[in-house]
C-alpha cells in the first residue's frame, strides 16, 4: 500500500536524494518550509534526538507545541502521511494550507523493500480554520448537488449521493452535526469538512401571487372539508394553518364545514391565524371585510382511538351568523344510529336562512366489511331531513356536506335520492388526494341539497379545490412537501340576496332525533 512521503525526516549517507516540500501557512508566522527527503535505493532512518528535532523545527518557525506534536507522533510510528501531519495541525487549531510539489509515491513492492516514485503533478490541500469565513461562501449540505458535493475535500461520489438520498428522503439537515447520520459520514470526517459545509434551513419558497376569488353581496360559497386527525398540535403547524387558511381565502369560501377534528380547540388556531395572520402568505390574501367565527361540536363518535368533533368556521363580516348548532340526538332505544353523530347548524347568510349537517358515515372498511353499516347510516339520512323539517317547520333549504366515505352513483344513496335529495359533486369528480396520485381515485367528500335548496338558491357553481394544498414545510412520509389532508374541499354556490321559504317560531336544532332504532 503506498502512500506519500512515509517519513518525517529522511537521512541518507552518499545517496542521491529527491526532495517533497510541505509549504505549510501558519497563523501569525511567514511561510514555512519542512522538507521530507527519500532516496531511489533502500532507505536507513537515522533516528533524531528529541530535542535537536524540535529545536531544528522551532528554527524552521514551527512554533513549539507543533512541533512537539508532530515529533510525539514521530516516535510512536505514527507519522506516515500528509494526513497525519494535517491531523496535528488541525489539533492545533491552525489555519493552513499544504502544497505538495513533485511528489514522492512511496510503497513497499512484492519482496518487502521500500519502492520511491517520483510524481510530476501537483496537490493541493486547503484545510483552513477561518472562524470569520462567511457561510455564504461554504457548500450548503441541504441544497447542493451531487457534483458540488464532490467538490468537499473528502467527499466522493458515494458519498454525495448518500448524502442527497438521506435529505430527500429524511428532510433537510437542521445543523452540521446531522450529517453524521448518513452512512460513511464520521465524526473524523465531519471535523476535516466542517470548514467547507454549511446547513441552511430553507426559508419558505414564495408562492405565486393568487387573486383571490372575487365575492360579491348576493352570493355566498359554503364548503366541506375533511382536515385528517385535525389535533390542536397539527393546528398548530405553521405549514398546516397557512394551507388552509390560504385555500379560504384564495376559493372566496365564506362557510367552512370541518370533519376529522381531533381536538375541541383545535379549530380556534384557524380563526385566529386568519384574523391575525402570522403568515405573510395569508396577509397578502387578507382583503376586503374578514371577522371569522368558529364552532365546534361536542364529542360526535370515535376517530383512530381518540375522539372526534365536528366544526364550523364563517365570515361574520359578510354578514353570516350562527343562530344554533347541535349534534343529532342519541336514540333513547337501541344501537346508535350514526358511528359519528351528525352536526347540525342553522346559519343566516343576509336574507337566506338554511340548514347545514355535517357528516362523516362509516367507511366500507377492508374489503367491504363494514358496508353495511354504511348503507344503514346513509338510509338514516333521508330520516334525518324528515326530523329536521318537523323540527323546524317552513324550512326548506336544507344541505348534507362531508365526509361520505362513498361515491354518490352507488345504490346505497338511493335512498337519498328518494329523499328528495342531489348530490353537487358527480360521481366522476374525485375527492381524494395524495402526493403519489394529486388527481386523486375516488369521490367521497359530497354536497347533497334538498330540491328546494336547489332550484332557488344554488347558482349552479360547484367544485373540488385540488391546487396548492401542499406546503414544503408538511412532511410527507420520510419527505417533504406533504398534503395539509387525504381529502380535498368541495365546495358549492348560493344566493344570500333571497329566501323563498319561511321557517316558523322559534329556530333551533337542539334536541333534533331520528325516532325509531
Amino acid at each position: 500500500m503506498g502512500c506519500k512521503c512515509s517519513k518525517f525526516c529522511w537521512r541518507t549517507r552518499n545517496e542521491r536524494t529527491e526532495t517533497t516540500r510541505i509549504k505549510i501557512k501558519g497563523t501569525g508566522n511567514d511561510r514555512n518550509d519542512v522538507r521530507y527527503q527519500g532516496s531511489s535505493t533502500k532507505l536507513e532512518e537515522r533516528q533524531l534526538v528529541d530535542q535537536e528535532a524540535k529545536n531544528g523545527l522551532i528554527q524552521k518557525g514551527i512554533n513549539e507545541e507543533i512541533a512537539y506534536e508532530l515529533l510525539l507522533l514521530r516516535g510512536k510510528g505514527s507519522l506516515k502521511t500528509t494526513g497525519d501531519i494535517v491531523a496535528v495541525l488541525e489539533k492545533c487549531n491552525v489555519k493552513y494550507k499544504v502544497e505538495l510539489d513533485n511528489n514522492i509515491l512511496i510503497g513497499v513492492d512484492s519482496s518487502g523493500d521500500l519502492s520511491v516514485e517520483k510524481v510530476e503533478k501537483k496537490d493541493i490541500f486547503s484545510f483552513e480554520k477561518d472562524e470569520k469565513k462567511d457561510s455564504e461562501e461554504k457548500i450548503d449540505l441541504n441544497t447542493a448537488s451531487e457534483e458540488l458535493l464532490e467538490s468537499v475535500k473528502g467527499i466522493g461520489p458515494t458519498l454525495a449521493r448518500r448524502i442527497v438520498v438521506h435529505r430527500e428522503e429524511h428532510g433537510p439537515f437542521e445543523e452540521l452535526e446531522d450529517v453524521i447520520s448518513v452512512k460513511g459520514v464520521s465524526k473524523k470526517l465531519l471535523d476535516s469538512i466542517i470548514s467547507q459545509v454549511t446547513v441552511k434551513l430553507a426559508k419558505t419558497p414564495k408562492i405565486p401571487k393568487v387573486i383571490p376569488h372575487e365575492t360579491n353581496n348576493e352570493t355566498l360559497r359554503i364548503a366541506s372539508w375533511n382536515l385528517k386527525s385535525f389535533s390542536f398540535d397539527k393546528a398548530e403547524h405553521a405549514g398546516v394553518k397557512e394551507v388552509i387558511c390560504r385555500t379560504v381565502l384564495e376559493n372566496g369560501l365564506d362557510i367552512l364545514v370541518i370533519q376529522e377534528i381531533g381536538d375541541n380547540d383545535a379549530l380556534i388556531k384557524i380563526k385566529d391565524e386568519i384574523n391575525n395572520p402570522t403568515s405573510e402568505i395569508v396577509k397578502t390574501l387578507k382583503t376586503g371585510e374578514q371577522q371569522w367565527e368558529c364552532c365546534t361540536s361536542d364529542i360526535a363518535g370515535k376517530m383512530y382511538q381518540s375522539w372526534e368533533y365536528n366544526g364550523f368556521l364563517w365570515n361574520a363580516a359578510r354578514g353570516i351568523s350562527l343562530k344554533s348548532s347541535a349534534l343529532l340526538e342519541k336514540p333513547k332505544k337501541g344501537k346508535k344510529q350514526f358511528a359519528r353523530r351528525p352536526y347540525l347548524g342553522f346559519f343566516q347568510a343576509k336574507k337566506f336562512d338554511f340548514v347545514l349537517v355535517s357528516v362523516h358515515l362509516k367507511a366500507a372498511g377492508l374489503g367491504n366489511s363494514d358496508l353495511e353499516r354504511l348503507e344503514k347510516e346513509l338510509a338514516r339520512v333521508p330520516e334525518l331531513i324528515t326530523a329536521l323539517q318537523t323540527h323546524i317547520p317552513g324550512e326548506k333549504d336544507l344541505m348534507v356536506l362531508g365526509d361520505f366515505n362513498l361515491g354518490p352513483d352507488t345504490e346505497e344513496f338511493d335512498a337519498m335520492r328518494k329523499g328528495g335529495l342531489a348530490n353537487l359533486i358527480p360521481a366522476s369528480t374525485f375527492t381524494n388526494i395524495s402526493t403519489k396520485n394529486m388527481q386523486g381515485s375516488e369521490n367521497y367528500d359530497n354536497i347533497w341539497i334538498s330540491k328546494h335548496a336547489k332550484s332557488h338558491q344554488f347558482t349552479g357553481k360547484s367544485g373540488v379545490i385540488r391546487e396548492r394544498l401542499t406546503h414544503p414545510a408538511i412532511a410527507d412520509g420520510w419527505r417533504w412537501n406533504g398534503l395539509v389532508s387525504d381529502h380535498c374541499p368541495v365546495w358549492a354556490e348560493f344566493y344570500c340576496d333571497r329566501d323563498f321559504d319561511d321557517a316558523e317560531g322559534l329556530v333551533s336544532v337542539d334536541d333534533v332525533a331520528i325516532d325509531g332504532k
